[in-house]
């Protein structure tokens, strides 16, 4: 009975230096492979310029800092937050090109992020896609 105990106390022994032998060469393998991966990351050049700067469009009507929507006429609505949030958006989206201004929102400390007015199905159509294509969510809303 004492030597099937120790038999098994050796196979125990055995089998976790097994264990911390193999976790030691995964981690081994681990920081060999994020080594390998820096230093490629480090290798690669930057952009051309022309992919950095993308062209956006030119605002076709100049728009004021107070510009306010006009009722019943079409917009992208870009976003729902409040004053200092609408604020920058806006100034964000004019300096990219676009016609934006701040309307009223569903409560008096939201307010609307609009692009435009906008006359047709096409021209909205072609903001959006502008839009979207800069990494912005909108939709169509009549004001």
């Amino acid at each position: 009975m004492a030597a099937e105990a120790i038999s098994i106390q050796q196979k125990i022994l055995a089998s976790f230096c097994v264990t911390v032998l193999l976790a030691v060469m995964i981690f081994a393998a681990y920081l060999s492979g994020r080594t390998g991966q820096a230093a490629t990351l480090v290798d690669v050049p930057p952009p051309p310029p022309s992919r950095i700067a993308p062209s956006y469009p030119v605002l076709r009507e100049p728009v004021t800092a107070d510009a306010k929507p006009v009722s019943g006429r079409m917009y992208l609505q870009m976003a729902a937050v409040d004053h200092a949030g609408a604020d920058e958006l806006t100034q964000e989206l004019r300096s990219r090109g676009f016609q934006a201004v701040i309307g009223d929102g569903p409560s008096a400390d939201v307010f609307r992020v609009l692009v435009g007015p906008l006359k047709d199905a096409a021209a909205i159509s072609q903001t959006k896609a502008e839009l979207e294509s800069l990494g912005y969510a909108c939709f169509p809303r009549k004001y």
